[in-house]
This record gives structure tokens, C-alpha cells and sequence, in this order.
């Protein structure tokens, strides 16, 4: 992560943001001050897992979401988009 916090910024390790498992062609995308992280390819195949990365006051948090991805995915596109363009069955 970036420590912004420092008159001369520099990149950090966050142990708190370690992903439980090994992935590739995960792609990211923010939505206010969290970070969703969706599906890649682990040792096991195409993963459908979502991952919500937030910072709160300098205190970093991982989270597994549920539900999951209904179908398993990598090297895909993720754009978030406003509620009101959405359409949930």
C-alpha cells in the first residue's frame, strides 16, 4: 500500500492484506474506500472468490465476501457501476 501518510509517500507491505491464496488474472476495482478484488486463476482453476480490501484510520482489513461469484472467472473486466443501471433477479 502507499503510505500517504508521510510528507514523502512510500510503498509498504501490508501483512493484514495478504491474500489466503495464491492468484493470477484477478483484476481489481474500487467503490468509495474499498478495494474488490474477483475471481483469477489459483492452483485449483478459475476461482470465483470476491475480496473487499478497506482502510479505516491506518487499520487495514481483508475480507472474503459472500455470496460468490456465480461463475467462476480470470483475466476478465470488472467496472462498477450505479445502482439504477442493474438489474437483480
Amino acid at each position: 500500500m502507499l503510505d500517504t501518510s508521510q510528507t514523502d509517500p512510500q510503498w509498504k507491505l501490508v501483512e493484514e492484506l495478504k491474500l489466503p491464496t495464491y492468484l493470477t488474472g484477478h483484476k481489481g476495482t474500487t467503490l468509495k474506500n474499498d478495494l474488490f478484488i474477483t475471481g483469477g486463476y489459483e492452483r485449483s482453476g478459475h476461482s470465483n472468490q470476491i475480496f473487499k480490501m478497506h482502510c479505516s484510520n491506518g487499520t487495514f482489513a481483508l475480507t472474503e465476501m459472500s455470496p460468490k461469484l456465480n461463475v467462476a472467472r480470470r483475466s476478465h473486466v470488472s467496472i462498477p457501476l450505479p445502482k439504477t443501471r442493474v438489474s437483480m433477479k
